[in-house]
């Protein structure tokens, strides 16, 4: 079973707009983010993850879609979840390095896709009447 973080964008339809309206300089920034992004989360995960013999630190791979607009960091190893979320019937409780990861690199990612997006589609805020 492999074990997947997931990012959450507030304003999706807002969001769909300006990715299909940019440019393929702008489109080339965000796959760059992506990743630089996921190899610094890759690192970290490594960092965080439980050893004992070293092999989940090892398989913890990183992967950018053919677009470069999205990517996945985690495990193949049959055990990954398990260390991950933990097994309460089992008796082993969760020691997570891939949620936490991403955590500490999802604000630094969403500043700088803002900061890109802002610079090549920028979105006039209206105000409240």
């Amino acid at each position: 079973m492999a074990i997947q973080g997931k990012v959450v964008i507030k304003g999706i339809p807002l969001t769909v707009r300006r990715l299909r309206a940019l440019g393929e300089e702008t489109r080339k920034e965000l796959r760059e983010l992506m990743k630089k992004t996921s190899t610094k989360v890759r690192a970290r995960a490594r960092d965080k993850a439980a050893v004992d013999t070293g092999a989940l630190r090892k398989s913890i791979t990183k992967r950018v879609t053919r677009k470069g607009l999205g990517a996945r960091v985690g495990s193949k190893l049959p055990y990954a979840h398990v260390v991950e979320l933990g097994a309460p019937k089992r008796g082993r409780e969760a020691d997570p390095y891939l949620f936490p990861a991403l955590a500490e690199e999802e604000p630094e990612f969403s500043r700088e896709v803002i900061r890109i997006l802002d610079k090549k589609a920028p979105v006039k805020a209206s105000r409240a009447p």
